[in-house]
């Protein structure tokens, strides 16, 4: 038979199409790109606790013309190794033919003091996790690998990539670069998106920002009055006058239901971050700038500056604040919730790192790195107690794996010195390193520089938009993307 086509409604019974025949077809009208979705749901992104439940989130995926969708998050639970051993379990979409069905599933590994991942099935198989559970000694650890090869949405004949407008993220590539992109060869290529200039706003450079819902950024200006947002990832700035200080906004935070911004002294807090009115809800006796902010839940924050010792606290979601404890002399610049009461604290000028496990009421030294002058940039939590403490000029990166109890002795990535931001998406960690941004896939233990900044200016800011693509602010102003797929 030569030619073949479909599908018509059928008359009297003389149009019949097996599964088979459908799935063929269907697979060529996708130009037999397998995987997952990448803009449906949580693209299947699997997350854990640190228990042997793990959770996959919700996604569309096809393989060879068969179909499945998770409407709503999985548990899927691992076994527990032998005491003294390993395993590495994966999660894939598998094909059951006999049943005829298509589940998510663990494939478990076999334990030994260094295992070897069971192997997906090519012709049925979709690759989504990858899991390491450590027995060696103590409590288990696990750490989360992501193996997921997405299918881009885009895809088709003879247009250059180079023709796109910049910043647009979909488009036509052409047929070699898409067949890379479906065969599963995907990264990320960064470019210089848009620099922003916008003249309403006094001379000045970004001090905090924000993401909030959809593609909104809240921004804090560095020695001007001014806090400004912006609707499309930052290539337009507009001024919010609801706020009126002498200096700079410091600190911004979304408890759940309400935003706030750290000032000279004040908070202030709003429902909305441009519609309501931003009410000053703290006006500091000693007038310490609030650097930083802490949100423990909806209702309970706490806050604290550099210029004094004093730690203040909400119980009330922002609308009212007091004293409750005190902490390092020469103030605090970076705080990270690790997890119920416990917060770790890292200093404005001493190098020293600080652990609270009563909410910020009591703080003990945990870290003292003999960098004095120069402030932490960040403390984070990426996950299974594994925190990470950056800090500003002449400095290391420093790293904890039991929730900040104790430290290693910091390291130098790549000669940089200065760790100025980052970003943790799954098991990918995004860090800025003043214009450089480096990345890591284990967890914070090795990392590679991917793309260099053009312009001379700090990273400040790192997040990735609903479309999965990642956006860089610098002090600036200056914005850039990073397009999904490297074609």
């Amino acid at each position: 038979m030569a030619e073949e086509s479909g599908f018509f409604t059928g008359v009297a019974g003389d149009r019949k199409y097996t599964a088979r025949f459908m799935n063929e077809k269907l697979h060529e009208a996708m130009q037999r790109a397998d995987g997952i979705l990448a803009h449906s749901d949580d693209a299947f992104a699997v997350t854990s606790d640190g228990s042997f439940t793990i959770t996959m989130g919700k996604g569309v995926a096809m393989k060879g013309g068969v179909y499945y969708r998770n409407t709503s998050p999985l548990s899927l639970t691992l076994d527990e190794p032998t005491l003294g051993k390993k395993r590495y379990d994966r999660i894939a979409i598998c094909i059951d033919r006999y049943r005829r069905t298509m589940v998510a599933t663990v494939l478990k590994g076999g334990e030994a003091d260094d295992p070897v991942a069971p192997l997906y099935l090519s012709d049925d198989d979709i690759e989504v996790e990858k899991i390491l559970i450590d027995h060696s000694a103590g409590p288990n650890v696990l750490t989360l690998t992501d193996e997921r090869q997405m299918r881009p949405v885009f895809i088709t004949n003879s247009d250059s990539i180079d023709a796109l407008v910049e910043g647009q993220v979909y488009g036509r590539i052409i047929k070699a670069k898409a067949d890379a992109l479906n065969a599963g060869q995907n990264g990320i290529s960064f470019v210089k998106f848009m620099h922003v200039e916008n003249h309403s706003l006094e001379t000045g450079t970004i001090n905090c920002a924000l993401r909030l819902e959809s593609d909104v950024v809240l921004a804090g200006y560095d020695k001007n009055n001014h806090l400004a947002y912006s609707n499309d990832h930052g290539i337009t700035l507009k001024n919010i006058d609801q706020i009126t200080v002498s200096t700079s906004i410091r600190s911004l935070a979304n408890t759940g239901s309400a935003y706030l911004a750290g000032t000279d002294g004040k908070i202030f807090r709003a429902s909305s971050y441009y519609l309501s009115p931003w009410t000053e809800v703290w006006d500091s006796e000693y007038e310490e700038f609030i650097d930083t902010f802490c949100v423990l839940s909806t209702s309970n924050i706490i806050a604290t500056g550099s210029s004094r010792d004093k730690i203040i606290g909400s119980i009330d979601g922002g609308l009212t604040w007091s004293y409750i404890g005190t902490c390092s002399n020469e103030g605090l610049k970076v705080m990270e919730s690790v997890g119920g009461t416990v917060v770790l604290a890292g200093s404005y000028a001493s190098g020293k790192m600080f652990r609270s496990t009563d909410s910020g009421v009591t703080w003990a030294e945990v870290k003292s790195t003999g960098i004095e002058e120069y402030p932490y940039t960040f403390i984070k939590h990426i996950g299974n107690g594994i925190v990470l403490a950056g800090l500003e000029h002449n400095a290391k990166l420093f790293k904890s794996t039991d929730y900040g109890i104790t430290w290693d002795d910091g390291r130098e990535i790549d000669g940089q010195i200065d760790y100025s931001a980052i970003f943790v998406d799954g098991t990918t960690i995004y860090m800025g390193c003043r214009r450089k941004i480096y990345i890591s896939n284990d967890m914070g233990a090795s990392w590679i520089k991917k793309w260099e900044i053009p312009e001379n200016d700090c990273i400040k800011f790192i997040y990735k938009n609903d479309d999965g693509v990642l956006v860089v602010i610098t002090a600036g102003s200056n914005v850039s993307w990073g397009y999904k797929f490297e074609a």
